[in-house]
């Protein structure tokens, strides 16, 4: 029979794991513990402490600073204000990929990746005048593929996600 301050103290501790093994001693009711799973408790509680297992780990998305400046303010799913997301064959060289931002008075604000970067560019956030700006770049020849930043939504507990 397991000793009811031994069920409370699984109680309280959220009942994460197996009380102790606990069983009748030949005096009477005691508490027998398994030395690779137990913790001791305080000696003269008469309880045994029951292991708690470690939080688990928590992993934070990195931030991608250059969308997140774009999308300061705007509602998720929204476009970026004056970004674009652009493509360029592999192994282009940086020289030309500012050449590219700069045919359409934009500036490189970041890489996504080795063949992508940001353009900055004068869209005056207007979503109508930054596809207007992505024709243009589409034509350009190292450029594969242009796409309008999409503004992720919030993460939970944030600030904007309460606006």
């Amino acid at each position: 029979m397991i000793p009811r301050t031994a069920l409370l103290a699984f109680a309280l501790l959220g009942g994460g794991h197996v009380p102790l093994c606990l069983a009748q001693g030949a005096g009477g009711d005691s508490a027998a513990k398994r030395a690779d799973t137990a913790v001791a408790g305080p000696a003269d509680s008469g309880v045994a402490a029951v292991p708690v297992a470690p939080p688990p780990p928590v992993f934070i998305a990195p931030v991608d600073t250059t969308l997140a400046a774009g999308c300061a303010g705007a509602p998720a799913r929204s476009l970026a204000a004056n970004l674009l997301m652009v493509t360029f064959s592999p192994g282009t060289a940086p020289s030309e990929r500012a050449a590219a931002a700069e045919a359409v008075g934009g500036t490189l604000a970041g890489s996504v990746d080795p063949d992508t970067e940001y353009f900055r560019v004068p869209a005056e956030g207007s979503d109508a005048q930054l596809q207007a700006i992505a024709d243009r770049v589409i034509r350009l020849d190292p450029v594969t593929q242009v796409s309008p930043a999409v503004c992720p939504p919030q993460p939970a507990g944030s600030d904007s996600a309460l606006k």
